[in-house]
């Protein structure tokens, strides 16, 4: 009796294992679609406030310097497309995607893609041309 218990026993775990081995897929995808959300939050959030720095800097004219610290939550380029328009792109395990906001001007950009990492940003106002600076910061 005991043997068949035994064995009972070891057939449920066995089955549980193989269960759990066979859903692996499906809970790392799902863990990957949550991560990917997450950091395509944070880009746009980022996005945001350096659409809104380079926005108030053309609004408040010749002299303006904004500053602040911020970071990127993936290898990230930015772009200005036809027509004054914002891109951001970015790249998180694979996946691309872009976020694109009108401006209404044409601001100088740094050129190149940002690896994931806490920058600084400097958006500055010179003679009615808005610029803008990334800076990596490095933690001591």
């Amino acid at each position: 009796m005991r043997a068949q218990a035994s064995i009972e026993l070891l057939l449920v775990f066995l089955v549980s294992v193989a269960f759990l081995l066979a859903m692996m897929p499906l809970i790392s995808g799902v863990s990957g679609l949550a991560r990917h959300a997450a950091v395509s939050k944070q880009a746009e959030t980022e996005f945001e406030r350096l659409y809104g720095d380079m926005r108030e800097a053309f609004v408040l004219g010749d002299g303006t310097r904004i500053g602040r610290d911020g970071a990127f939550a993936a290898n990230t380029s930015l772009r200005t497309l036809p027509g004054g328009t914002l891109a951001m792109f970015f790249n998180d395990s694979g996946r691309e995607e872009n976020v694109t906001r009108a401006l209404g001007f044409v601001p100088a950009l740094p050129e190149g893609v940002f690896e994931k990492g806490a920058y600084s940003f400097a958006v500055s106002n010179d003679g009615g041309e808005v610029r803008l600076e990334i800076t990596r910061r490095t933690t001591t």
